[in-house]
């Protein structure tokens, strides 16, 4: 029996990076009065996570071809007013993404985020290396209570910090309204 040449190590390697996450929807494909709608936080952990995810990604997809010279930021900052917006006038939708919120902050570990982003002191360089390997080539999944896992499906690339640093003091103070009303809401 021949060993295996290298372009078949090569060829499956660059066959197994191009395979897309199947989590991940097409941009675009969510309209805000669907997603809103789809927000339940008596959904499992996972679905709550998927919704999350696809909020963002909502967020994140590209303007229409039709709006001239709209950067992706500004029109991420403008989908994000649009769904403030849509919760201040329907309290129905909002009570409900408060529950979602409250029940994704009781039930994710956020010390993940902070311990497993970056090098452990304690990993040996083989173990941290394959922990990234399995990140990039595997998908990850929405069922987790690790924030540092799932941080990785919310925000899957660095534009997200482009948009995240553009987010105006009035819209900040809107969604920390949101979020002080989840941690202020009895456990459910």
């Amino acid at each position: 029996m021949r060993p295996l040449p290298m372009s078949f190590f090569s060829n499956t390697l660059q066959r197994i990076l191009m395979v897309r996450n199947p989590l991940r929807r097409q941009a675009g494909r969510w309209d805000l009065t669907a997603l809103i709608n789809a927000a339940d936080p008596r959904a499992s952990r996972a679905e709550r996570h998927l919704w999350l995810v696809r909020w963002l990604e909502w967020l994140r997809s590209p303007p229409p071809r039709r709006t001239g010279d709209s950067s992706p930021q500004d029109w991420t900052l403008q989908r994000m007013r649009l769904f403030l917006n849509m919760l201040d006038t329907q309290p129905l939708q909002r009570d409900k993404l408060i529950g979602l919120l409250q029940r994704f902050l009781s039930e994710t570990d956020a010390i993940g985020l902070w311990v497993d982003l970056g090098f452990s002191p304690r990993t040996t360089f083989l173990n941290e290396l394959g922990e990234r390997l399995r990140l990039s080539w595997l998908p990850g999944t929405p069922d987790t209570n690790n924030l540092g896992e799932l941080f990785l499906l919310l925000f899957p690339d660095s534009l997200s910090a482009q948009w995240l640093s553009n987010i105006d003091d009035e819209m900040l103070a809107r969604m920390s309204a949101l979020w002080s009303q989840a941690i202020t809401l009895p456990a459910r």
